[in-house]
């Protein structure tokens, strides 16, 4: 009976120890989580009240940014010419959204060219932007054919950097001829006229004119002649 009363007293002491160890540890674990969180922070009445920018007003903003980043490159049409034929970035903004495109009556209508019956040319118009196939190179000076449309975004640079000796064809008839302080023409070949005109501040690409000598023949024998003998006048 002793025996039993004393390891019934001994049991019950070691309950009671683990019992004190264990919420002895519990509390050193309530105290560190309780420590380790950081106050939340204030915040002022004045702070509470500011909301944040809304999406619309920062992609608007950006947009801004973008279409202002592609300027007017000069109100002097020289210049802007040599800056707009070798980026499309400004092909695109500088370009009329309806273009006139202009070509000989015939090619449209089943009629003879030079018949006074029917006009000389038929005006169109195309959905925009411009994409020219000349280009100025800065290192001689010059405006070169490069057959090519620029894709978008495209910047071209120079003869050295963009073509090769057979891409591209020199344009010895090319001239720039001012028609009015608001209006210039750019003959690129032996007929074919691209027209600029200033509005809105700037000068924009607003007619492309495709032409061809045999439109102004006599008739009926000059028309005649030069439709036997496919050889254009020019």
């Amino acid at each position: 009976m002793r025996f039993a009363q004393g390891r019934s007293g001994r049991g019950l002491a070691q309950r009671l120890l683990r019992t004190v160890v264990l919420a002895g540890v519990m509390t050193s674990l309530f105290a560190c989580a309780t420590e380790a969180e950081p106050p939340a922070p204030s915040v002022s009445p004045a702070a509470a009240q500011i909301s944040p920018k809304p999406p619309e007003s920062r992609q608007a903003s950006v947009a801004k940014s973008a279409h202002g980043a592609f300027a007017c490159p000069s109100q002097q049409f020289d210049v802007f010419l040599k800056e707009f034929v070798n980026s499309a970035d400004l092909q695109d903004t500088f370009s009329a959204r309806r273009i006139r495109h202009k070509y000989p009556y015939y090619w449209k209508h089943n009629t003879q060219p030079g018949d006074p019956a029917h006009p000389k040319w038929v005006v169109d118009e195309e959905a925009g932007p411009a994409r020219v196939k000349y280009r100025y190179d800065a290192a001689s000076e010059r405006f070169i054919w490069s057959g090519k449309k620029l894709k978008p975004g495209q910047r071209w640079n120079s003869i050295q950097a963009d073509e090769t000796d057979v891409s591209y064809a020199g344009l010895p008839l090319f001239r720039i001829r001012r028609v009015t302080d608001v209006r210039y023409e750019v003959e690129y070949d032996e007929g074919d006229i691209d027209t600029y005109e200033l509005t809105s501040g700037c000068w924009r690409f607003v007619e492309r004119w495709e032409r061809e000598a045999i439109v102004e023949c006599k008739w009926p024998d000059e028309c005649r002649a030069q439709r036997e003998h496919e050889a254009p006048m020019r």
